[in-house]
């Protein structure tokens, strides 16, 4: 038999923006094997694992194209940050300097003006991923649950445009599901394309549907 109490902790976090790792809602998982009993208590917790984005514009033949990149060390959890571009001349630039992580995005845009063979394309890919793992476990009595632990994220997907005659409107609520570990990590996408993210988003240990 399995009995299950949600602990609502409060969502906290630690740093700012997109770069801050979040704190999720803890749950107790009560279980009974033999007539011992036995629980454990997981928290969750979130943090960006990586951003990127690639725009490229196409305008006669030349074209110039410019990148931003962040990663998360595995270790540390210190974020790396890349910025690099390449002008219409082919002259490539790049720097490492901090910068503030835009909405996030799951995004494929593409836009294609030209005409006859004069060219002009847009192309803006946008992707990232979350990194998830279990912040903190205590376990009491017998035979408590092992992992893995089944943790959802909660957010509001805004639709973006996908093309220069797209239109955009409408939204939803999204939350998907996935596993983690007692140790180690789980690097997560986000199902929707073509949507913009809220942030920070409400993650718990337990069913899709409690929160």
């Amino acid at each position: 038999m399995l009995v299950a109490i949600v602990s609502f902790v409060a969502t906290s976090s630690q740093g700012s923006g997109q770069v801050a790792k979040i704190i999720g809602i803890a749950k107790t998982l009560h279980s009974t094997y033999s007539g011992l009993m036995g629980s454990v208590t997981v928290t969750p917790a979130y943090a960006l694992g990586y951003y990127d984005k690639d725009f490229t514009q196409y305008y006669g033949q030349s074209y110039y194209s410019t990148g931003k990149h962040v990663s998360r060390d595995l270790i540390t959890g210190d974020f790396d940050y890349l910025t690099w571009g390449r002008d219409a001349y082919g002259n490539y630039w790049q720097n490492e300097d901090s910068f503030t992580v835009p909405p996030l995005e799951r995004s494929n845009y593409y836009c294609n003006m030209s005409s006859g063979p004069n060219l002009f394309i847009i192309m803006d890919t946008i992707d990232f991923r979350v990194d998830s793992w279990v912040e903190s476990i205590s376990k009491t009595g017998y035979w408590p649950i092992d992992g893995p632990y089944k943790t959802v994220l909660k957010s509001q997907a805004t639709r973006i445009q996908q093309n220069c005659q797209s239109t955009v409107s409408g939204g939803q609520l999204v939350r998907h599901t996935f596993n983690i570990y007692e140790t180690g990590l789980t690097k997560v996408a986000m199902p929707l394309v073509d949507h913009r993210y809220s942030w920070p988003m409400l993650c718990w240990v337990g069913e899709f549907y409690e929160h």
